[in-house]
């Protein structure tokens, strides 16, 4: 088959590694497999990396004619097979386009937790063939709350690779990040958005660092809200406590 992922989000975190794995796994059962994105989004030099073709878009917003247009003659020209998008921009004008030029398979991936709205503006959601959910919550939503017919959605939770694991203990990781033998760490992993809520874990922190002393919070990520957490950490009082990684 003929698949085309489209990928409107400038950051690279869990959803976009997401995209990407899923485009390695389906080239390796011999699938072409290409991509759309903006110019300057980070997956786009990751997908260069990882061997796919890809393609830009400036995607500017939900009704941007002359990104659909441009989309929907690459499809009809590259005839391909399926369309999956991924966030809400690229699915407006990759939904769209892939009716535009009568792909035969419109696939949206929804990686968010977040209850969906019904309302008339919100028709393109109802237009994909099959809609895949990151958690049988959503799932849930869609079917119940939203009126999706229930066979055109499927749950596939994000999976990680035991490629990606050493089990061994690294001891040097400790003395990397300053932590002694016998302090409590606590681990808070995901990219640095709004939408994850960080302000509500470092206020936490204050108090457990209050009855804990040895207890060292690492928040592994990076993303658009660093600096404002980093601020709120100081305003907290709290940098002797909460270490940033970055990307490990």
């Amino acid at each position: 088959m003929r698949i085309l992922h489209t990928e409107w989000s400038d950051g690279f975190g869990g959803q976009e590694k997401r995209v990407l794995a899923e485009a390695a796994g389906l080239s390796e059962r011999g699938h072409y497999v290409a991509l759309v994105c903006r110019e300057h989004a980070s997956i786009r030099e990751e997908a260069v990396r990882a061997g796919l073709d890809v393609h830009t878009l400036p995607m500017r917003k939900l009704y941007d004619a002359a990104s659909i247009i441009r989309l929907t003659r690459f499809l009809k020209d590259n005839r391909f097979d399926v369309v999956n998008t991924h966030s809400g921009v690229d699915s407006w004008i990759g939904g769209l386009a892939a009716r535009f030029a009568k792909v035969p398979v419109l696939a949206r991936t929804r990686h968010l937790n977040l209850p969906l709205k019904r309302n008339l503006l919100n028709f393109i959601h109802y237009l994909p063939d099959v809609y895949i959910t990151c958690g049988e919550n959503m799932k849930d939503h869609l079917v119940k709350r939203c009126g999706f017919p229930g066979h055109k959605v499927v749950s596939i939770p994000t999976g990680v690779g035991p490629e990606f694991f050493d089990v061994k203990r690294d001891r040097d990781a400790g003395r990397k990040y300053g932590l002694d033998t016998d302090s409590v760490v606590i681990t808070n992993v995901g990219i640095l958005r709004s939408i994850k809520g960080h302000e509500v874990t470092l206020k936490a922190v204050k108090t457990v660092a209050g009855a804990y002393p040895k207890a060292r919070f690492l928040l592994v990520g990076d993303g658009p809200r660093k600096e404002i957490l980093e601020r709120l950490v100081q305003d907290l009082g709290i940098s002797q406590q909460v270490i940033f990684t970055g990307f490990v």
